[in-house]
């Protein structure tokens, strides 16, 4: 009975990961078009080109004490969506990443090692010289920060060069570039004075194993914020960490399906053995064994079994937590092996499953 308390609390207890954090636009060009500058359009994604389009930008910063997760994240004008942030976008204390219009290449930008490039995921910002509004929300939508700029030409609208909070600090006024930055044009993953450096933010890569059948279904897990890529194995986790699960359908087979995620605990350094179950003329591997044992399903699809594990619904998928690790479970010697299961249409002859990578978290 305290192995089954233990490892609910594990998935029960939640974690304020966006404390401290202080996430706010810092600089924007909405027209990098100027009569006043040579070149009169300004290069700045640094792909060769200077474009009225693909050189506009906005610079979001994370001015508190701690690593924010922006994925699914956005940013709007008065009109749109502009761009989504990717799953695994960690924006960490002190850094900096830029939204641009587009380009043919972020590669010399992001040589710099001072704030990261991205380029509009909806192909443009389309920020309006004539006034318009500039919003940074969270993955639930809420407003984090938002920008109105009226048309007329004031401090705050650029014409050929970027505008800057002048001090660089949430709340600050916006002022034109070559006033606050000593003459400088625009600084994109740099503090406005062009030379010290945001530190740039982070984009994970994922490996996508499906084994058995190739079944469309994922489970990610993030430690700390960084991604663990999909793999069988173990990860270990202390006292101190936290943990979040992400569960998505990378190709959108299983996106309107039932799923579940089912984990089991053992003793660590016992590993289950995989059960090879045939399925459309594979083994699928299932690493959960509930007849031996202790076996917990905390996810029945959108229905939880505590009305606390609510899920963030992303453009990628679905997140839960993140989680701390409970005291509970300290020197217990557990370890909890996780694999999600979906309905996958025409995925087996007799099972008709989709079966992700399993991933074991070590506990202390």
């Amino acid at each position: 009975m305290r192995m089954r308390l233990a490892l609910a609390s594990l998935v029960l207890a939640i974690f304020a990961a966006s404390a401290g954090a202080q996430v706010y636009i810092n600089e924007f060009c909405s027209d990098p078009n100027g009569a006043a500058f040579v070149p009169t359009t300004g290069d700045f994604n640094l792909d060769g080109t200077g474009s009225s389009a693909e050189d506009e930008f906005v610079e979001i910063v994370n001015a508190g004490a701690v690593s924010v997760d922006i994925s699914g994240w956005t940013v709007s004008d008065a009109v749109a969506v502009r761009h989504t942030f990717q799953m695994g976008t960690m924006l960490p204390a002190g850094s900096a990443i830029i939204v641009f219009g587009g380009g043919s290449s972020l590669a010399t930008f992001n040589a710099q090692g001072a704030g990261l490039g991205v380029f509009a995921s909806s192909g443009f910002t389309s920020f309006n010289v004539a006034g318009d509004t500039i919003t940074i929300a969270d993955s639930l939508a809420v407003v984090v920060d938002s920008y109105t700029y009226p048309d007329g030409g004031g401090s705050d609208i650029g014409d050929g060069e970027s505008v800057v909070r002048d001090p660089e600090a949430p709340g600050s006024a916006f002022s034109f570039h070559t006033v606050a930055g000593l003459g400088l044009r625009a600084s994109p993953g740099f503090h406005s004075d062009g030379t010290t450096p945001y530190l740039p933010a982070s984009e994970m890569t994922f490996s996508y194993n499906y084994p058995g059948n190739g079944g469309d279904v994922a489970l990610n897990i993030r430690v700390n914020g960084s991604q663990v890529t999909t793999f069988t194995g173990d990860v270990a986790i202390g006292l101190s960490d936290n943990f979040a699960f992400e569960i998505l359908s990378p190709l959108g087979s299983t996106n309107n399906n039932g799923f579940a995620l089912i984990y089991s605990v053992y003793t660590t350094g016992a590993a289950p053995a995989g059960i090879p179950i045939q399925g459309a003329g594979f083994p699928l591997d299932v690493w959960i064994d509930p007849f031996t044992l202790p076996t917990f399903v905390p996810l029945d699809g959108l229905n939880p079994t505590n009305p606390l594990l609510i899920p963030t619904v992303s453009p990628f998928g679905f997140d839960f937590g993140p989680f701390d690790v409970p005291p509970t479970v300290v020197g217990m010697g557990l370890s909890a092996i996780f694999q999600v299961f979906a309905a996958a249409p025409g995925s087996g002859l007799f099972l008709d499953l989709a079966i992700s990578d399993a991933i074991a978290l070590d506990l202390p």
